[in-house]
């Protein structure tokens, strides 16, 4: 092998990645036993909600749409719909506008007036119902958990734009090029073609280089599979200027 692929992400992976990883640091801040008064539950619930939009910036960023535009929020995210496919947009949208044990509305023009409903009951914030912290805790909580499927759903949108963006530098090597041959045989017997290497070996012979030619797609969803584990294991670590080392003049 005498070419090294690039096999960091792109350009545009790297853009839409910036604004996942404010929305990350947030999640990371008030997940881990954090304690605060219920006068700040307010400013956590607004960074919650700030965290939950950079994450649809990210996805809007990574598929080539303006991170932010003059509409409403369901056009935002509507506007996704057709860059990904139709079951992972009904996912992203229903998580998304998932609909909170605990609701809130209000504003604060010189003090917080804002109201809590749950299960039918309302309480005023600037009441200071003796409810009050155990409702604001159950909304930050329950709105960190869909942070957290919001950002696992965005991170499989960017798998599909790396191997998008990546795919001739994914497969420029073959597998029987890049693994040993017992690595070809064990996809055989993985996927149900044989019990054992064994058996490959006696089936279809000791050359790996035709063993993969003779199943293209089994194969080429081997290399994705391992692809996506890398994805997913170097998502945070991963820095573009290791990507533009590369190749680049300035």
């Amino acid at each position: 092998m005498g070419y090294e692929p690039n096999l960091l992400p792109s350009c545009r992976w790297f853009a839409g990645r910036v604004f996942l990883e404010k929305a990350k640091r947030i999640l990371d801040k008030y997940t881990d036993g954090f304690q605060y008064e219920p006068e700040e539950g307010l400013k956590i619930l607004s960074e919650i909600f700030s965290a939950r939009l950079q994450v649809i910036r990210g996805i809007r960023t990574v598929l080539e749409l303006p991170a932010e535009k003059n509409c409403s929020l369901e056009e935002l995210v509507r506007e996704i719909k057709g860059k990904i496919s139709e079951e992972k947009f009904e996912e992203l949208y229903n998580t998304y506008f998932q609909e909170f044990e605990v609701r809130y509305y209000g504003s604060c023009q010189y003090v917080p007036d804002y109201e809590f409903f749950y299960k039918g009951k309302n309480y005023r914030f600037l009441n200071k119902p003796k409810e009050l912290h155990k409702l604001i805790d159950k909304a930050i909580k329950e709105r960190l958990q869909n942070l957290e499927k919001l950002l696992n759903i965005a991170i499989e949108v960017f798998f599909q734009v790396y191997i998008e963006d990546k795919k001739d530098e994914i497969f420029y090597y073959s597998f029987a090029e890049v693994y040993d041959d017992y690595e070809v045989y064990e996809v055989l017997v993985k996927n149900g073609i044989v019990t054992s290497i064994e058996e490959a070996i006696e089936k279809f012979g000791e050359d790996t280089y035709e063993i993969e030619a003779r199943f293209p797609e089994l194969f080429e969803k081997e290399i994705l599979e391992i692809y996506k584990m890398q994805h997913y294991d170097k998502f945070w670590e991963w820095e573009e200027a290791d990507s533009i080392y590369y190749n680049h003049g300035n």
